[in-house]
């Protein structure tokens, strides 16, 4: 499915110590946002990025840059700890 189910703004993100926050809207009119609501009522929807690949930096291991270019919403994201 390539059909966007929300949007989000650049002023939505903000950094700080503790990480990356983002607030989204889901369309209200999408017909995936009672299962989407649903998903995340229960705490059970995730949040998966993206970066360009040849701008990513990792070092031993670590990742030292992640240029955020996607957001995805999924409830089976590769990093568990996003749900919630």
């Amino acid at each position: 499915m390539t059909e966007p189910i929300g949007w989000l703004k650049s002023e939505d993100i903000t950094v700080d110590d503790v990480g990356i926050f983002v607030r989204m809207q889901i369309d209200r009119h999408n017909k995936y946002r009672k299962a989407i609501a649903a998903l995340a009522a229960s705490k059970m929807l995730g949040i998966s990025s993206g970066a360009i690949a040849h701008m990513v930096q990792k070092e031993d291991g670590n990742i030292k840059r992640w240029p955020l270019v996607e957001f995805s919403l999924t409830p089976t994201p590769s990093e568990p700890r996003t749900i919630d």
